[in-house]
């Protein structure tokens, strides 16, 4: 597969190519890693399925303008479901690999015991994402992003407009944003 850069070429071929391309690309990353999202397995794959949701959801966004949209919400509506799922276990992820480096340097006999509830809430959160990607709405969404990644009707035209508004967009959110968490978000 192409590159998700190829989504900037600027000839109408290349766009028409590259915007699928780019599509395909994290449909292809959110199959892989799906699978493999557990609480005993490498973190990561849950956090690199979550990636592709988002970018499949941004990019079917700033893509508007030349992809027929009544299609395309519904799928960017769905993704955001399963964002949704996936977004309380890869925070659980995050914030207890956190408090076990720090309570190691702590001299806190409370420590263990918030870890393990931490822990315990962990394993709900991995076990919701994991009945949300076993669920069979999780493989029609697979499936209906194959099919508007290979059929749907992308306009002709540059793409020029569609990266200047996300351009512009990314600088007034890094403008504003104050804390870390903001400009990650």
């Amino acid at each position: 597969r192409a590159a998700p850069a190829a989504l900037f070429a600027s000839s109408t071929i290349a766009h028409v190519s590259g915007l699928r391309e780019a599509l395909a690309a994290h449909v292809d990353a959110l199959r892989t890693h799906a699978p493999n999202v557990s609480p005993d397995g490498d973190p990561e794959e849950l956090h690199k399925a979550r990636v592709a949701v988002r970018r499949l959801r941004a990019l079917l966004r700033a893509a508007r303008p030349l992809i027929e949209y009544e299609r395309a919400e519904p799928l960017r509506a769905a993704l955001a479901e399963l964002g949704r799922a996936l977004a309380p276990a890869r925070d659980a992820d995050v914030l207890l690999a956190h408090l076990r480096e720090e309570a190691a340097s702590l001299d806190e006999p409370e420590a263990p015991r918030l870890l393990e509830r931490l822990e315990t809430e962990r394993l709900q959160a991995h076990a919701a994402a994991r009945a949300a990607l076993d669920d069979a709405s999780f493989g029609r969404l697979l499936r209906e992003l194959d099919a508007f990644c290979t059929d749907v009707p992308i306009r002709t035209g540059s793409l020029d407009g569609v990266v200047k508004r996300e351009a512009t967009k990314l600088r007034r959110a890094m403008r504003r944003a104050t804390t870390d968490e903001e400009l990650h978000a």
